[in-house]
Order: C-alpha cells, then sequence, then structure tokens
C-alpha cells in the first residue's frame, strides 16, 4: 500500500497544531482548513492543495502571534545597532534595554548589518527568514518538512518572538542547499552564518572535510570578510568581553537544558555540565568526520554538536531550535524515505490532466 505524503503531512500539521496555548483566529482556521483537506484527502490527490494550504497558513498564524515577544534578543541588537550609527563599539557595554538589563550583545558583526535595514522593526527580518524557509519547502514539495515547519509551536514562535535564530537557520540552510553544485558559494555563506552567530560553528569541521582545500580557502576568506569590522575596529577583546559576559549572565540558572536533568538526579546545579558540553561537542565533531563522504553525514554530524553545545550545559533556550529546524526539515522528507515533488512539476502534471480532459471530452450534440 502506498503511503500518501499529503495526508501524513497533514495528520502532522494537525497533530503539532494543538497547543495548550490560547488559539488565534487564524490558528482556529488554519486547523479547520487542514481538516477538511484530509478528509477530501479520502477521495481525492490534494497534494498541491497541502502545499497552498500549509505555506499560506504558517505566514498567516506567525502574523497572527507577530506581537507576542518572549526574548530581548532583538531589543539589544536595536540598541547595539543604535551604538554602531553613534559611531561607538556595539561591544564590551552592557545594554540597559535588555531584559534584565546589562546583558551584552555577543552576535556577529554580521547581525549588525543584516538588522540594520529592519532597525526599528527587527523582527520583520525573521519573519521574512521563515517565509523564505517555508517557500523554498513548499516549491520542492518537501511535504513532510514543511508540515512540521509550518505548524511546530516553537518554531512558529521563534519567527516572531525577538530572538534571532529563524535567520541563522536560514543562512545554516542556504549554505548546504548550494553544497553540491556550488561547494565554494556554501562555503562562502557558511562563513556568514558564523559572522552572525558563533552556534553555525557546529557544522563547520564536517562541512569543510566534506568540501575540501579549495572551499575551505573561501570559508577562511569570508569569515575575515564577516568579522572584518571586530578585527579592524570594534576589537577581538571587546568581542570576547561580550561573549563572556553573555555566559555569566547565565552562569546560575538552570533550564531548558541536560542539565535540567542531571539537577533533577543529583539534587544540584553541576557547573562542570557548562564544560563538559564542549568537550562532547568537539568529541562528536573529530568522530564524526568518518561520515564526511556523505553530505547527509556532514549535516546529522552538524546538528548532533549543535544540540549538544547549545543544550549538554545548564542553561539553554527554546529558541535555537531554529537554527537547525529549518535543515532537518529539508532533508525530513528524504530521511523518512518520501519523495518530493517539487511544486512545478505539480502545476504542469495539473495543467496536462486539465488538457487531457478537455481534449477526452463529449463532443455535444446537434
Amino acid at each position: 500500500m502506498k503511503i500518501d505524503a499529503a495526508r501524513i503531512a497533514l495528520v502532522t500539521a494537525l497533530l503539532l497544531a494543538l497547543h495548550s496555548g490560547e488559539p488565534t483566529a487564524a490558528h482556529v482556521l488554519f486547523f479547520v482548513v487542514l481538516g477538511a483537506l484530509l478528509a477530501a484527502a479520502t477521495r481525492w490527490p490534494v497534494g498541491l492543495a497541502t502545499i497552498v494550504a500549509l505555506f499560506l497558513g504558517a505566514v498567516i498564524i506567525r502574523l497572527a502571534v507577530s506581537d507576542r515577544t518572549g526574548s530581548d534578543v532583538l531589543t539589544v541588537t536595536r540598541a547595539a545597532i543604535d551604538r554602531v550609527l553613534a559611531g561607538l563599539d556595539p561591544y564590551g557595554f552592557a545594554y540597559q534595554a535588555s531584559s534584565p538589563p546589562g546583558a551584552p550583545f555577543p552576535y556577529g558583526p554580521l547581525a549588525i548589518l543584516m538588522y540594520m535595514p529592519f532597525h526599528h522593526a527587527a523582527f520583520v527580518l525573521e519573519l521574512v527568514s521563515s517565509t523564505v524557509v517555508l517557500g523554498i519547502l513548499a516549491f520542492q514539495g518537501r511535504l513532510i518538512g514543511l508540515a512540521v515547519y509550518a505548524a511546530a509551536p516553537i518554531v512558529v514562535s521563534i519567527s516572531v518572538d525577538g530572538s534571532n535564530d529563524t535567520t541563522l537557520g536560514l543562512l545554516i540552510l542556504a549554505a548546504f542547499m548550494a553544497a553540491k553544485r556550488w561547494p565554494m558559494l556554501a562555503g562562502f555563506i557558511l562563513a556568514l552564518a558564523t559572522g552572525f552567530k558563533l552556534s553555525a560553528l557546529a557544522f563547520v569541521p564536517g562541512f569543510l572535510a566534506w568540501a575540501g582545500l579549495r572551499v575551505s580557502l573561501v570559508f577562511a576568506a569570508g569569515t575575515i570578510i564577516a568579522w572584518a569590522p571586530v578585527l579592524a575596529n570594534w576589537g577581538v577583546a571587546n568581542y570576547l568581553d561580550s561573549v563572556d559576559k553573555a555566559n555569566v549572565i547565565h552562569a546560575n540558572r538552570t533550564t531548558f537544558s541536560l542539565g535540567v536533568l542531571i539537577k533533577g538526579l543529583t539534587g544540584a546545579r553541576q557547573p562542570i555540565m557548562d564544560v563538559l558540553k564542549y568537550v562532547f561537542g568537539a568529541v562528536i565533531a573529530v568522530a564524526g568526520l568518518r561520515f564526511r563522504k556523505s553530505l547527509d553525514g556532514v549535516i546529522l554530524v552538524g546538528v548532533a554538536v549543535y544540540l549538544v553545545v547549545l543544550y549538554g550545559g545548564n542553561w539553554g533556550s527554546y529558541a535555537y531550535f531554529g537554527g537547525v529546524a529549518p535543515i532537518v526539515c529539508w532533508r525530513l522528507d528524504d530521511w523518512l524515505g518520501f519523495t518530493s515533488v517539487p511544486l512545478l512539476d505539480r502545476l504542469r502534471a495539473l495543467r496536462e490532466a486539465w488538457r487531457n480532459r478537455k481534449r477526452d471530452a463529449p463532443e455535444p450534440i446537434g
């Protein structure tokens, strides 16, 4: 029996769309439309309609909750941009606009550049990045990945809540999408991703081992370009000071991480976890080099390193999933054994079926 990917996608999206929070009218409409399509799928093919419904519905439910903020990352980013526009160094400074006050700006200089056009509405870039990812998944016909990215509550939330991981995820996705056909471009994009947020480094060892020396040189050049403002003007020491201050802010907190489990088992917070996460991340990265001949292997090892380093200590954030959600959803259909039919192919098939129907229609009598 052939499994219909559209049905699986609809069921997946419906299950993910159920959550304990108060739904908006857009969420209810999204749920009703998906339910109606699932019912229709018992009689008719609904692949194309599912793609359209998931894409449009995902954008609408994100817009519906765009006023619900939960992170101060973009607030601090706006304040850092203000300092840059005033001719000041964004690093090594405690921002009173953060919650609680006094947080640094620990992100790469590319974040300053990318958010500058959206200075007074920084969340717009995250919303645009989320929409681009949805468009890629829809255009390529990756129904299961589209369903997960469209409806997963965490993924929906972080695209508008004031965090910056959705754009990071798009940059990582763009690098791996370009990898097979344009590896040098991919290396440059991955360098830009690390210049946006250091957590992209999780994918670098495996990718460079897969890509080879020439791409590694392009990556090195891209890294110099991405970090040029820090190297030439703002100062590496100031940047490292900001990173250190960011770590200190969370030094006594245990939340959304493996540390929660360890604390529950031992009865106390274990500071060594914040060191071991880097050790285990490095071990996985080195051990994972054996999979360097497969791009999927590189992706999976990179995701593992990313999750271990960001969630293996005492403090983590649900927003970090935004950095790997696009790349995982992009590959999910293939990993599960579903054939992805691109949107254009579906439209061509629909047009051909319509032409055949008209051609085979009986001639009118009289």
